[in-house]
């Protein structure tokens, strides 16, 4: 199997998947910008063992961050267990879909300080999860 076939229907969760996976691993990048900004790169550079507290929208995106890691292996495990199963429908793909442009608008509303919006984009990428968790159930 080859990662076309894969993309093209053998696999249809790997395409999202990936996409999900790629954009989490560098979602640190709005945090580490926050700390050379405000911690420098003495610190960034350092061992870190001091305690530090970041303001304003870099303590906002670390905390989405934060929030992603959480949620992240929930994710992981639905497609990995949908795959398995070898039952993927095209709802699958699309809440494959559905959770990946929440957690970015999340973890944006999060650093925009909008909170409204980012919990509404919290509870989506969230029943998301649990929609296809349900359906590996069913």
């Amino acid at each position: 199997m080859n990662i076309v076939n894969m993309i093209r229907g053998d696999f249809p969760l790997f395409l999202p998947a990936v996409i999900t996976t790629i954009i989490f691993l560098l979602a640190w990048l709005p945090s580490s910008i926050a700390k050379h900004g405000q911690l420098g790169v003495k610190y960034l550079l350092g061992n870190r063992s001091k305690e530090y507290s970041l303001s304003g929208w870099g303590g906002r995106v670390e905390r989405a961050h934060e929030n992603w890691k959480s949620y992240f292996p929930g994710f992981i495990m639905a497609v990995s267990l949908l795959s398995i199963k070898g039952k993927v429908e095209p709802s699958h793909v699309n809440a494959c879909w559905l959770y990946l442009f929440a957690r970015i608008s999340h973890m944006t509303f999060y650093g925009m300080g909008i909170p409204k919006l980012r919990f509404i984009s919290f509870i989506i990428s969230f029943s998301s999860v649990i929609y296809l968790l349900l359906q590996v159930l069913k």
